[in-house]
Formats: C-alpha cells, sequence, structure tokens
C-alpha cells in the first residue's frame, strides 16, 4: 500500500502509461508503483517543496538586486546550478530566479509559525493518539501532511505528531509575549523624526525580524515609533507595572494608618507608664492622710 505523504523515488518511466505515469519504489509496495504525475509531488533537497514559503537567513546582493535576512520568498523549483544543495527560489526585491543554499533557508511552516515555534493550543482536543488541553505549550516540527493549507504539524507533551489547525495556535514569543500584549517601554530612543520614550506605551505585533535575533527580541509599534524591535529588558508587560503601581499605592495607603497605630501605642504605654508611677507614690504625696 501507498499512503497519503509516503515518500519514494522515481526509478524510471512507466511501462503503462508512459504519457501521464512515473516509475516509483514507496517502502511498502513490494512491486513497483507506477504513479499518476497529478498524484506526485517533487520532494527537493532538505525536504523542501514547490511552493513553500521560505525565510532568506543570509544577505545577498547582485546586480539583479537583493535579499536581506528576514526576507520571504517561495521555493519554486529544482535549482539549475546545485540541485543537491540549493533549491531555486524568487524573492521580491531580487528579480529573475535565485538558486539558494538550502541551509540559507528556513521553512514557513504556515502563515506566521517557522519551525521550532512555541505555541499555544487554543481549545481541547482528544482521540486514540493522545491528547492536547487548552493552554497547551507545543512546538511547531514540520509541515502538515494531511492539509498542509490550514494545519501546522506540531508535537505536545500529551501527543507527539498533532496536525494543528493554524487558527487554534498562539505563538509565543520570548519571554512568554504574545502578539497583541500592550507593553511599556524602559528605553529611551530616537531615530530621525520616530521618538520613543521610558514609560510610552505599546503592543507587540510579531517576532523579530532582520538583523534581530527571534529569541532575545520582539518587534513593537509605539504612537510615535510606528516598528521598533525591543530587546527583553527594554519592555516591561503593562499589566506588570500596573501590578507594581498598585503595591505602591498599597504601601503608601498603609503607611498613615501604620504611624498612626504607632502613635496610639505610645500614648497608650506612656499612660500606663503614668499609672504605674502613681501607684507607686507614698501616700503623703498623693494628699491622702490617715
Amino acid at each position: 500500500s501507498v499512503a497519503d505523504g509516503d515518500r519514494g523515488e522515481v526509478v524510471g518511466r512507466s511501462t503503462t502509461d508512459p504519457g501521464v505515469k512515473v516509475y516509483c519504489k514507496f517502502p511498502e509496495y513490494r512491486n513497483n508503483f507506477h504513479a499518476l504525475v497529478r498524484d506526485l509531488e517533487l520532494e527537493l533537497p532538505g525536504g523542501f517543496r514547490i511552493g513553500d514559503a521560505v525565510i532568506f537567513k543570509d544577505v545577498f546582493k547582485n546586480e539583479n538586486g537583493s535579499v536581506a535576512v528576514g526576507e520571504r520568498g517561495e521555493v519554486i523549483g529544482r535549482s539549475t546550478t546545485d540541485p543537491k544543495n540549493k533549491v531555486l527560489c524568487k524573492f521580491p526585491n531580487l528579480s529573475g530566479n535565485f538558486n539558494a543554499f538550502i541551509h540559507s533557508l528556513e521553512l514557513e511552516a504556515l502563515g506566521s509559525f517557522h519551525l521550532g515555534d512555541t505555541v499555544i493550543k487554543k481549545g481541547a482536543f482528544k482521540d486514540a493518539n493522545g491528547s492536547v488541553a487548552d493552554g497547551d505549550r507545543g512546538e511547531v516540527v514540520g509541515r502538515s501532511t494531511s492539509h498542509p493549507k490550514v494545519k501546522v504539524y506540531c508535537k505536545f507533551p500529551q501527543y507527539n505528531n498533532f496536525h494543528a489547525l493554524a487558527s487554534e495556535l498562539e505563538l509565543e514569543l520570548p519571554g512568554g509575549y504574545r502578539i497583541g500584549d500592550i507593553i511599556i517601554s524602559k528605553l529611551d530612543f530616537k531615530h530621525g523624526d520616530w521618538s520613543l520614550a521610558v514609560g510610552d506605551r505599546g503592543e507587540v505585533v510579531g517576532r523579530a525580524r532582520g538583523k534581530f535575533d527571534p529569541k532575545t527580541h520582539v518587534r513593537c509599534k509605539f504612537p510615535e515609533f510606528p516598528s521598533k524591535h525591543l530587546a527583553l529588558d527594554q519592555l516591561e508587560l503593562e499589566a506588570s507595572v500596573q501590578d507594581a503601581a498598585k503595591r505602591s499605592v498599597a504601601a503608601e495607603a498603609k503607611e498613615p494608618k501604620q504611624a498612626e497605630y504607632q502613635a496610639d501605642e505610645k500614648q497608650q504605654a506612656e499612660r500606663q507608664e503614668k499609672k504605674r508611677e502613681v501607684r507607686s507614690m507614698p501616700p503623703w504625696k498623693l494628699g491622702i492622710t490617715g
């Protein structure tokens, strides 16, 4: 048998219908298999496939244009120069096709998800193979072989091979931040007409790009700075700031009460001391005569 997603090898021309089939070999099919070309998908070196969205991890420039770190492109076929180590791609700022080394590319699993991403499951799921609870953290480990246009292949603690709907996953950025989080800047910075001050309120909008390390930075936006990468020590979640402010206010409100309580204690101590003095006085000092 040959299952959906099985990998095989083209071993020759089909002898049954060479116009629409190719002669293949698959692990679970004892005899050679004459497969319809439309039922096969070419797997390129590095596991890439035609149509894959990829992220460039290097820098390239020539007379036809340039490709920057973090730029998004598409795999369009087999490399014309080095088919064992490269794949043919196209990028928006480079005219013509580009033979890219596979080590300079990263697969964008689906939409904004990349291999190795930490994701949070929205909603629970359970079947005979395992279970995923609402809020469970998992890892993107590859492309979904079942529904690659709407699902991502993930690994969760109680479900190793889970094809999750992209709409049911939330990307967790470094520091536990998530897209949409409201944050407070801890950095003063100015660039041209844009400025950022300590205390400015902004929003996390995505993973770090370009020269910024996506493991230590997040991309944010502020009213006076539309796109700014911040390191984890340069921002703070607004909720944490608010909690700290509440604690500070509570402590300040408590101080007068504490001072008042201490004053009362002092007055009580003084009254007790006077009573003891009075008790210890001889009768003649108190004006008592026998």
